[in-house]
């Protein structure tokens, strides 16, 4: 399954990777992509919190990309909440 999901305006997601903070926060403006199941680091979480209150959490690593103001995340995760 593949998961979608556009980005508020003015939102900011941090989270993922440590080792990737120089990236954080990712907005709409964002162009980045890495798959933490492959490189996963020793600080690495399954876990992308919004400054607008949603976040994307999975059981697993995940890979995402955002991109013109979308997030996409294949597989199994919990998608953002209001």
């Amino acid at each position: 399954m593949l998961y979608e999901y556009k980005l508020l305006k003015d939102e900011c997601f941090w989270g993922a990777s440590a080792a990737y903070g120089v990236h954080n926060p990712y907005t709409e403006e964002s162009d980045f992509s890495c798959d933490f199941r492959i490189h996963p680091g020793n600080q690495t979480m399954p876990l992308l919190v919004s400054n607008k209150g949603r976040y994307i959490w999975s059981e697993s690593l995940f890979n995402f990309t955002v991109k013109n103001g979308v997030m996409t995340l294949p597989g199994k995760i919990t998608p953002p909440t209001p």
